[in-house]
């Protein structure tokens, strides 16, 4: 249901729902979610198949229907305050129940430029982190001595 999102490895492992979209869609009535549903550990329950539909399901209302509305949201209310956002880009959508790894969907639904280019920016942000944090585990791996400095070169080698 996330088909905007490329699959490596095992998903099912760490791409979780956020505990406040569980407690969102429970407020909507929604059946509790079984965290087994794509796993072989629900091999053999008799009721594995309704389970993967409820988390499909619950997958789709956050991508087609809470990520779009938070767009618009996000847009009408930047039209009216004048300042994309009020608060820290990751609180607000986690608020919303919705992971960072769907800036990228959110971006898509928005059609306020200034949302957009924030959005983008944090996307880039947390891309950076991601690569200096993986490259600077890469290069301690290989150290008998660690440095500061070292560190420090190898970032600004980076960019």
């Amino acid at each position: 249901a996330a088909a905007h999102l490329y699959r490596r490895g095992q998903p099912e492992f760490f791409r979780m729902l956020r505990p406040e979209l569980l407690q969102i869609l429970k407020a909507k009535g929604f059946p509790p979610l079984n965290p087994d549903g794509f796993t072989g550990f629900s091999i053999g329950d008799p009721h594995a198949e309704e389970h993967m539909k409820n988390i499909d399901r619950a997958t789709t209302i956050l991508t087609k229907e809470i990520i779009p509305t938070l767009a618009r949201n996000l847009d009408k209310d930047a039209k009216l305050r004048g300042v994309p956002f009020v608060e820290p880009v990751a609180d607000m959508l986690h608020k919303e129940g919705v992971n960072m790894r769907h800036l990228g969907l959110l971006r898509y639904h928005s059609r306020n430029p200034e949302i957009r280019i924030t959005l983008l920016v944090e996307m880039i942000g947390r891309t950076l982190k991601h690569l200096f944090r993986s490259e600077l585990r890469r290069i301690v791996r290989n150290w008998t001595l660690p440095s500061e400095y070292r560190m420090r070169q190898q970032i600004v080698n980076i960019l």
